[in-house]
């Protein structure tokens, strides 16, 4: 059919056509308007479903309309959108690895020193991950109820906290090690790129009310407990804590975040527009910065009570991700990112605690670095799963 057939059909047709037709992305020619809901060749991550997503062309029967929109995608189509979609994962969790690596190779050369470590650290911490987080919390829109997901993060800290006062035994020196290095989730120079990527800017709220949540524990709270069961101490002052808390940049953003939606407010385009460009470099940052500070140094007759530390690490997060995702009244793509969250790496502020705590730092460095490791390959394996 010509252009000027187009035209006579649409002449005779009237509303009916408009409904059933709408502009191609360039604006050139009327396209069938259910083209939209196809997806592309390179589907977006956090649009995925096992569903068609069709338009009621113009029918006024449910019945029909719902088989319409929730016809199920014929098994050859499954297949190759399940292809392209794991490829996807893929080479997103593959390109993440890549750039880890490449930190630990320019520190092995001599291109980064072990100080540069703490120059990344501080921009990833104070600029990039504060920017991230101001952006993706304007762009969703937030409900009362999806604050409960604080205090998923926080009880997550206290179960493994619990779990570290177990597994320490009698000794208040062991105690207070495995109460520090159990605990805590890193989750912005980590989980975050992963989740932005992934599940888009509601992925990146649920993650930062999450770990909101597990800042309480990460940044001050096991090290206070730690401290206090070595040194047997019988009181607990809030006082420290808050002020670690409130002295952590991602966590005033999360506080200011949340008060501009109490209030109703919103940011100026300008100061978002500025705040974006920052965020684009939290992920790449994120992941050299892990690559530069990877380090193995533990003694390898501690070997065993590595492996069940991590152990007990993961073996937790398979039963909590399952709950999480299965029992939860959240939306898919929430309790999908939130079964991601559970499989991040051990708070990545415990060596410098432990440190701080005159406790074994090669131990302690060694179960962070090896956590990063198992926890890139379970949540690669999560995503293929859940996606």
């Amino acid at each position: 059919m010509g252009i000027l057939g187009l035209r006579e059909c649409e002449a005779r047709s009237g509303p009916v056509f408009e409904k059933l037709t709408d502009k191609c992305s360039l604006g050139v020619f009327p396209a069938p308007a259910f083209v939209a809901d196809f997806p592309p060749v390179a589907p977006e991550f956090h649009q995925c479903t096992h569903r068609v997503h069709l338009r009621n062309l113009g029918t006024t029967d449910k019945k029909s309309s719902h088989k319409i929109r929730h016809r199920k995608i014929p098994r050859e189509h499954q297949g190759f959108w399940g292809k392209k979609l794991m490829e996807a994962i893929l080479m997103r969790a593959g390109s993440f690895m890549a750039v880890i690596i490449l930190g630990y190779v320019l520190k092995k050369v001599g291109f980064f020193k072990e100080d540069d470590f703490y120059v990344m650290s501080k921009i990833m911490v104070k600029i990039t991950l504060p920017a991230s987080i101001i952006v993706n919390f304007s762009q969703t829109k937030m409900e009362p109820s999806m604050f409960l997901l604080c205090l998923l993060g926080f009880g997550g800290g206290i179960l493994y906290m619990a779990l570290g006062w177990i597994m320490g035994g009698k000794d208040p020196d062991e105690k207070g090690f495995q109460i520090l290095n159990l605990s805590g989730y890193s989750i912005g120079s980590f989980t975050m790129p992963f989740t932005s990527s992934f599940f888009g800017p509601a992925g990146v709220v649920v993650t930062s009310l999450f770990d909101t949540g597990n800042a309480v524990i990460a940044l001050g709270g096991s090290y206070s407990i730690g401290a206090m069961v070595k040194n047997r101490e019988k009181h607990f002052s809030f006082i420290p804590l808050c002020k670690t808390l409130l002295c952590s940049v991602p966590f005033d953003a999360y506080l200011f975040m949340y008060v501009l939606y109490w209030l109703h407010l919103s940011l100026p385009a300008p100061v978002l527009n500025i705040a974006q460009l920052v965020a684009n470099a939290n992920a790449f940052l994120a992941m050299l910065m892990l690559g530069v500070g990877f380090k193995l140094s533990g003694d390898r007759t501690q070997m065993s009570k590595i492996v069940k530390m991590l152990g007990v690490r993961y073996g937790v997060a398979v039963l909590t991700a399952a709950a999480f995702y299965f029992l939860l009244p959240f939306s898919l793509e929430y309790r999908q990112a939130l079964a991601v969250l559970v499989f991040s790496p051990i708070a990545a502020a415990a060596p410098a605690f432990t440190a701080d705590m005159k406790g074994d730092i090669n131990l302690a460095s060694a179960v962070n670095s090896l956590s990063i490791i198992i926890s890139m390959v379970c949540i690669t394996c999560v995503l293929i799963a859940v996606l």
